[in-house]
């Protein structure tokens, strides 16, 4: 392997604390209104827990659990990740023909390459043994070229033939789109954050009926639109917060009543009051 390949693969791990704000950048639009991303190399995520949603012009996916997330490079993406649970997950990006020029012929992830994106739910067991895996690889990208040539080429077999066989188990999912309407609403939602939104306002903007919203918020997103609204707003409020915002300043700007009603939404959504995150969120920065 030329130490060239071993500088172009990036491996990280990153977690994302339950009720976080923390946030993954998006860059550009569709002309549907939908922020997404891309990479110049194909990027595979190990994701160890998590409550996900995937989407790219054509493909929606939902899932709660442990899984393995393929995006192919220069497809536009967006993940949505909902907090109720840690997000915590391994970051692998590499050029789909150097990996497999490097593997000498190996096709890694062949059930799904081909694909915008994929999901492949995975079980404990096979977490297990692809976190381990990694682990070890991420070790040896700080080792000394000649010692771990070899062994980042094993690992690298060993990864790909475990991701294989578990989208040989479980199916993977790759759901098309129901009609790009979705994608629009949650583009119209992001960018109407701070007014009131209520499903006769999508409705009426979007000219579907409400029994499909719903039907396809629930079937898509796995959240009720109300729960959606209200989380992106939470987001938002959190993010206003970091950014030294007032508890009054942010019901003021976010649409609430007063500051009562923004702390009563605000534990509800994130079981704690605005000015305790807020709080919280100044000690950790002091910490770093």
């Amino acid at each position: 392997m030329q130490d060239t390949y071993r500088n172009r693969l990036r491996l990280y791990r990153q977690t994302i604390a339950a009720n976080s704000a923390q946030t993954f950048p998006s860059f550009g639009r569709d002309a549907g209104g939908m922020k997404y991303h891309f990479h110049e190399t194909d990027e595979i995520l190990l994701v160890r827990s998590g409550h996900i949603t995937i989407l790219t012009p054509n493909v929606y996916v939902t899932h709660r659990g442990a899984c393995l997330i393929f995006y192919k490079n220069h497809i536009p993406h967006t993940q949505i990740n909902r907090l109720d649970v840690d997000y915590d997950r391994y970051y692998f990006s590499m050029e789909h023909r150097e990996i497999f020029s490097f593997l000498q012929g190996a096709l890694p992830l062949s059930s799904v390459f081909h694909r915008e994106a994929a999901l492949i739910p995975l079980d404990k067991e096979s977490l297990t043994r692809l976190c381990r895996c990694l682990e070890n690889l991420e070790e040896l990208l700080d080792a000394p070229v000649k010692e771990a040539n070899r062994r980042i080429r094993l690992l690298l077999e060993y990864f790909f033939a475990e991701a294989n066989e578990a989208a040989r188990v479980t199916e993977p999912l790759t759901n098309a789109l129901p009609d790009r309407y979705l994608g629009e609403v949650l583009g119209y939602i992001s960018d109407h954050i701070t007014e009131k939104i209520t499903i006769s306002r999508l409705t009426e903007r979007f000219g579907v009926g409400k029994t499909k919203l719903c039907r396809d918020f629930l079937r898509y997103l796995s959240v009720p639109v109300e729960t959606y609204i209200m989380d992106e707003k939470m987001n938002a409020v959190q993010i206003a917060l970091e950014g030294g915002s007032t508890v009054e300043e942010a019901a003021d700007r976010f649409g609430f009543t007063d500051s009562s009603h923004l702390i009563r939404t605000f534990r509800q959504y994130r079981g704690t009051t605005p000015a305790r995150y807020k709080r919280r969120f100044l000690e950790s920065v002091e910490k770093r």
